[in-house]
């Protein structure tokens, strides 16, 4: 017997979703607020802020700081070079002898020297047996 998805209970799963937002926003607001208040008059002799400032604060903070803003889409960690995504670059890249590796970078118009604009040198103290052999970089 196959299982319905009632419409009732994704209300109250939103409801449920949509309370616990509002009460996290005003605990983590009313922190912001008690620790900005008590900390930085003292230490910096700034004013005080009332619990939207802490509010507005806070987004601001996380829309400068986080880079991403308040989205978490997709695979957050093919990104920061973890997981299956990264595995399988790292393995074909060892799997690439240096020819391949040499055009894999002219394709890509990859310059040494910190944005001067100098081609790489593909030159090495490995001769051609050992250059074509994987894992040479």
């Amino acid at each position: 017997m196959r299982k319905t998805f009632c419409k009732s209970k994704a209300k109250y799963r939103f409801i449920k979703f949509f309370a616990f937002m509002v009460v996290a926003l005003a605990l983590f607001g009313t922190a912001l607020m008690l620790l900005w208040n008590w900390l930085m008059p003292s230490i910096f002799g700034l004013t005080t802020i009332d619990f939207w400032q802490a509010i507005g604060l806070f987004v601001l903070a996380r829309l400068l700081f986080s880079g991403r803003g308040f989205r978490r889409g997709g695979d957050s960690t093919e990104h920061r070079g973890f997981g299956r995504h990264a595995d399988l670059k790292r393995e074909k890249w060892m799997k690439m002898s240096f020819q391949e590796r040499r055009e894999w970078f002219k394709k890509r118009g990859f310059n040494r020297g910190f944005g001067f604009h100098t081609p790489h040198v593909f030159d090495s103290a490995f001769t051609k047996e050992e250059n074509d052999t994987a894992g040479n970089e």
